[in-house]
Formats: structure tokens, sequence, C-alpha cells
């Protein structure tokens, strides 16, 4: 803006072009980062009046996501699982919609394990 001010249009132009490409080329890199395949372990608690393991694991199945099982506990009622898990960033936003819509489910939270190149 000040090199349109200074009659420097050249610098201008030149300078809006530059930033311009930075910043596509930001943008290409951002979406393939997000793309790449991540693996976290998601938990879920539940109250075994309303919800089973075999449901959980039948709804994470209907979500076509590989799952193995890593950690399992009991509290009175309420269950407690852990599950590893590889996906895709855009499957990971389909869980959180899914299992965060599910009323069955108290709590439902995730850590990243590593994420590959």
């Amino acid at each position: 803006g000040m090199a349109f001010g200074f009659g420097q249009y050249f610098i201008a132009v030149f300078t809006l072009a530059l930033v311009l490409v930075t910043l596509i080329l930001l943008a290409a890199i951002e979406s393939r980062i997000n793309k790449k395949e991540a693996r976290k372990k998601l938990r879920f608690t539940f109250n075994l009046a309303t919800y089973t393991i075999d449901q959980l694991e039948q709804d994470l199945s209907s979500l076509k996501i590989a799952f193995k099982r890593s950690h399992l506990s009991r509290v009175n009622s309420d269950m407690t699982l852990e599950y590893k898990v590889e996906l895709h960033q855009r499957d990971y936003r389909k869980i959180l919609e899914f299992f965060l819509k599910k009323e069955e489910i108290r709590h439902f939270s995730e850590l990243d394990l590593e994420i590959e190149g």
C-alpha cells in the first residue's frame, strides 16, 4: 500500500505477486499435511446399561475405520475402552461428528500417537 502511495508501482505489484504465490504454496503444503494418515488413540466411556462393546465396535466398523482395542476398564456399570486407529483427517472428522452426537457415549476423547510422513 505504501509503495503505491509513493508511486512505486512495479515494487508494489511485484510484492503483491510474491505474497500471493507464497500463500498459494503454503495452502498446498497444508492440504498435503492434512491428508496424511494419523495414528490416534480414541477413548470412549459409556454405561453398559445403554450401550455395549459390540455396538461400539459395530459403529466403528460402519464408519469403515480400522481399529484395535488397546485398553478396557470398568467401574460399576461404566465402561471405558481405548482403541488404536489409523485414519485420514477427513475420516477423523466423521468419527467426531458421529460420536459427539451419540447420546449413549458419555465421554469421547483422542490422543495423537504419531503422524506418518
